[in-house]
């Protein structure tokens, strides 16, 4: 397409991967074409609708679901989504004038990408039939997939075992909680990895008449690595482990004391009371976060889809909420 380079030099500046903007565009190029027209991804143009409509990042805001995640990580991961798609879509209007392009249609074309592009050596590419393979774990049978030939460019999958006749072939779709999976593919799995959690740090304060401020101030961002603060508040990332979480308290901590040389406030990160006062500290934070969960209770609905959405978010939820009590668990133990 004539459109092609400038897209992909504009789209670099997003957090999505250029490809995924230049398939995007490629796919709804081929669907302006008319839906019967000689397209690899035709069979493909009366299945998406349903599992477009199974993704919580495309429902309108006024739709149930928005009230029931709300203040849970999901939603920040469904608002964050939803602003990319956001700019990428203004992108491709400005760059693609002569398609029909309303924001129904990115939808469609965006999530056959989204959830069926591979990823291979910094490049997107589209293997129609391969991408049918459902998601699987190690410990079952998956193929390997890369790019192989001469020049690698060929797409080639390999299995490296014998398979019974009539057994399902799987390929992995990556080490990832249920949140991800929900948005990225549109299903979730009874035992995935440990969810990511949001919780708020207060940043310490630091008072212009102490003698250490400088100090403070140096060792502060070192620890902090640069992270910026939005009224004195920040909603950090956090995993079952806790340990970078831990490690901003522990620092707050320390910058709240009276303290003497640079020197003092490393050694002082070591010390019982530092780390008593840190978990403390988690275990309100876990609470606050556990308080703002909704219980997960969903309209009576009538379409299999939706009935399958509602039971794909409550399971997303479900594991915010065993992270967090973990947490709080952990804290009351340790302290």
């Amino acid at each position: 397409m004539a459109f092609g380079h400038e897209l992909r030099m504009a789209a670099e500046e997003f957090t999505a991967a250029p490809g995924l903007v230049l398939l995007t565009a490629f796919l709804l190029h081929e669907g302006a074409a008319g839906a019967h027209c000689n397209s690899f991804y035709a069979p493909y143009f009366h299945v998406l609708p349903k599992k477009l409509s199974s993704l919580p990042v495309c429902w309108p805001d006024d739709h149930w679901l928005h009230s029931t995640i709300k203040g849970s990580h999901l939603e920040r991961q469904v608002r964050a989504k939803r602003h990319n798609l956001g700019l990428e879509f203004a992108l491709l209007k400005s760059y693609v004038g002569k398609l029909p392009l309303t924001w129904e249609d990115f939808l469609w074309a965006r999530c056959i990408v989204s959830s069926r592009a591979y990823s291979l050596q910094s490049q997107r590419c589209l293997v129609p039939w391969a991408d049918l393979l459902n998601h699987g774990t190690s410990s079952e049978v998956c193929v390997r997939y890369g790019l192989e030939g001469e020049t690698a460019s060929d797409f080639v999958m390999n299995l490296g075992q014998l398979v019974p006749q009539g057994a399902e072939l799987l390929q992995s779709y990556g080490d990832k909680p249920n949140a991800t999976l929900l948005l990225d593919y549109g299903f979730v799995l009874p035992q995935a990895p440990p969810a990511v959690v949001s919780l708020a740090f207060q940043l310490p304060q630091l008072l212009e008449t102490d003698p250490a401020l400088k100090e403070k101030k140096v060792f502060w961002t070192r620890v902090s690595k640069g992270r910026s603060f939005r009224k004195g508040e920040l909603l950090l990332e956090v995993d079952e482990a806790a340990e970078a979480f831990l490690e901003l308290l522990r620092a707050a901590v320390v910058c709240g004391q009276p303290q003497g040389s640079s020197c003092d406030l490393e050694e002082k990160l070591q010390d019982p009371s530092v780390e008593m006062e840190a978990l403390i500290r988690l275990q309100h934070s876990a609470q606050q976060a556990l308080g703002k969960l909704c219980e997960f209770e969903g309209p009576e609905v009538k379409e299999d889809w939706e009935v399958v959405s509602q039971q794909n978010c409550a399971q997303a939820l479900a594991d915010e909420r065993c992270v967090l009590q973990s947490l709080v668990a952990r804290a009351k133990r340790e302290s």
